[in-house]
């Protein structure tokens, strides 16, 4: 799962807009009118999938900003990417 998750690109769902704060962000769903609600982490992930990095590159930096463990990191990126997927944030562009 790891080596296909750094594989995959992402792109921000053209319904969905964010907004950034000191402690995280808000990212609303237009079309369902759902909020949805992250902390500092969350941010810097949306952010980098706004840019369009590949998940390797985002929990590569995921774990240096917040030093933590690689495998904490993935951890992190796939659980909070799986969720904006779910919730149609993010579309899936497929492999890079």
């Amino acid at each position: 799962m790891k080596n296909q998750l750094a594989k995959l690109s992402f792109a921000v769902s053209p319904e969905a807009s964010s907004s950034t704060h000191d402690k995280g962000i808000v990212i609303l769903h237009a079309g369902s009118g759902c909020i949805y609600s992250s902390n500092e982490i969350g941010a810097s992930i949306w952010r980098s999938l706004e840019e369009k990095l590949a998940t390797q590159v985002i929990t590569q930096e995921i774990s240096k900003q917040y030093e933590l463990a690689d495998e904490v990191a993935h951890s992190h990126v796939s659980r909070f990417v799986a969720e904006l997927e779910q919730h149609g944030l993010i579309e899936r562009q497929g492999a890079l």
